[in-house]
């Protein structure tokens, strides 16, 4: 086996491999194979037959390793591979003065791997469990009686507990949504029967106000009628004898224009007199009237007058 692209180190000591780049070629003889190998800075010779005799399965005692070149130090070129990201920082210093970064040794060295093993540890022992038998004792200290010769111990309160059908859980799934849309049908329906009978309880308040509203517009009309009757029956002030002179006149221009209508000639003449006379007695009995309530009037104004005095005079 031959080595290229290395520096040997002193003879007094161990052999060191002392590398500028992570990268050196290995030839294999007599085949005259040439190989690239990536490896730390700082590696033995040890180190080096301890992996090629694990890549390539044969004992490290017939490994020879040779330096090809003469025992001088020289400068050689070796190959740098730069990575395309940035190394975090891990710990460290900063230099108050210059300002640059000095890093933590752990933050500039691989991990340490761990060593290969010939013992499997993926196997069937490791991902089993083990099953220990443990009494226990219950916190409730029990005591039993059974039926004998000698004993009778009553069943009367004895359950018989029975295995039944085994239910799986798309059939416990579809029981539950059947008995949940069971409860939504009921509760639907009860929902149902409070809007009608709420809707019922509206219309009937409705009915009776209504109702209550139709009295109260008659009794309404009623007693403005009867008030208006009694005003022209038995006027007492100026509003009512001017309502009295306008349902006359009312009453006048009905009869002219049913006359017009009717008659001609003579006998529009006569009805137009005959209607004349009977205004001249409505209104000669509506003066009858205005007189009488001017008179009841004066004397209620002047009883009116007279009880004030007398209060007045009680006071003083």
């Amino acid at each position: 086996m031959l080595l290229g692209n290395i520096v040997l180190a002193n003879k007094l000591g161990p052999p060191i491999l002392l590398f500028k780049a992570g990268c050196i070629k290995v030839m294999l003889t007599p085949d005259g194979q040439v190989i690239t190998v990536a490896f730390s800075i700082g590696k033995s010779i040890e180190h080096l037959k301890n992996y090629f005799a694990s890549q390539m399965k044969i004992p490290e005692a017939v490994i020879r390793i040779m330096f090809e070149g003469d025992e001088s130090y020289e400068d050689i070129a070796v190959e740098i591979e730069r990575l395309n990201y940035r190394k975090p920082y891990l710990g460290g210093y900063r230099h108050k003065v210059t300002g640059a970064v000095f890093h933590h040794a752990g933050t500039q060295t691989v991990p340490k791997k761990r060593p290969q093993k010939d013992i499997v540890v993926f196997c069937r022992d490791t991902q089993t469990v083990f099953e220990k038998n443990k009494l226990e004792q219950s916190r409730n200290t029990m005591a039993t009686q059974m039926t004998k010769i000698s004993c009778y111990v009553a069943n009367i309160t004895d359950r018989l507990i029975e295995p039944k059908k085994y239910v799986t859980a798309d059939e416990f799934h579809a029981r539950r949504l059947k008995a949940v849309i069971t409860i939504q049908t009921y509760f639907r329906r009860f929902h149902a029967k409070e809007v009608v009978q709420q809707l019922r309880e509206e219309r009937k308040l409705r009915l009776e106000w209504e109702e209550r509203e139709e009295v109260r517009k008659r009794k309404e009309k009623e007693e403005r009628l009867r008030k208006d009757y009694e005003r022209r029956m038995n006027p007492k002030n100026k509003e009512d004898f001017e309502l009295l002179y306008h349902a006359l006149e009312l009453w006048r221009k009905e009869e002219v224009e049913r006359i017009n209508q009717t008659y001609t000639g003579a006998e529009r003449k006569a009805a137009l007199c005959a209607l004349l006379e009977q205004e001249t007695q409505l209104i000669s009995s509506i003066g009858r009237h205005r007189i009488d309530a001017g008179e009841e009037n004066q004397q209620r104004a002047i009883q009116n007058l007279l009880n004030k005095v007398c209060t007045s005079a009680l006071h003083v």
